[in-house]
């Protein structure tokens, strides 16, 4: 009886340790979930306009380095699970694309520390966060935001100029960003005072693949 019992609990270990590993790396991947540029502009408190490249960009050239050029952004749908203790977030990375100009509307070259980029979860918290990286009220700030590759676009089909640089978030496969509840404010600033004009092109949350797989149909 003893040996049954043993050869029982030995099958039913045996069982669930192959049901875990056939269950490894069958996790679904969502599908990006990129806010309606057109979309901002009806968003009480944006002041801006649609820009030749149909983004949304400001209405008055940015005064001086460092300028805020601030976007409420709509609310994300319900369904989106934001990180928290035991549950994992639906998306942990974010692409951002822009496109910048001169004074003249003359389209910049795309290069390292021109225009930086924020999300800001309470309007009424603080805007700054640490000089570099996340903080508490500031869950993205990076530096190096280009116009990047379309989506569907091999980047390496680009001129060098339009590609993403070091930061990463204007690539394909964006940045790191982990979210612990919906942003209220995406904040860009100028960091060139060459830089006056900024539109957006492209604000999407992605899920990364890198330990995961697509299921398989």
């Amino acid at each position: 009886m003893k040996n049954t019992l043993k050869m029982l609990a030995i099958v039913l270990v045996l069982a669930m340790a192959v049901g875990f590993i056939g269950c490894k790396g069958k996790v679904v991947i969502p599908d990006p979930y990129s806010i309606d540029i057109a979309s901002l502009g009806s968003i009480a408190g944006n002041s801006g306009q649609i820009g030749p490249q149909g983004g949304f960009m400001n209405t008055e050239p940015l005064p001086n380095q460092w300028a805020d050029f601030a976007i409420y952004l709509p609310p994300f749908p319900e369904t989106i699970q934001w990180l928290s203790f035991g549950k994992p977030p639906t998306y942990d990375r974010i692409r951002v694309r822009v496109a910048y100009y001169w004074d003249d509307m003359e389209e910049q070259d795309y290069k390292n520390s021109m225009v930086m980029v924020s999300l800001i979860n309470d309007p009424e918290g603080d805007w700054r966060g640490p000089p570099e990286g996340p903080g508490p009220n500031t869950p993205l700030k990076a530096f190096n935001l280009t116009k990047g590759p379309e989506p569907g676009v091999p980047e390496d089909e680009l001129p060098f100029g339009s590609r993403s640089t070091a930061g990463g978030i204007s690539s394909p496969r964006g940045t790191s960003c982990m979210l612990t509840q919906a942003p209220s404010i995406i904040l860009f600033q100028n960091a060139n005072p060459d830089v006056e004009w900024i539109e957006v092109l492209e604000i999407t949350l992605l899920k990364g693949e890198e330990e995961e797989e697509k299921e398989e149909d």
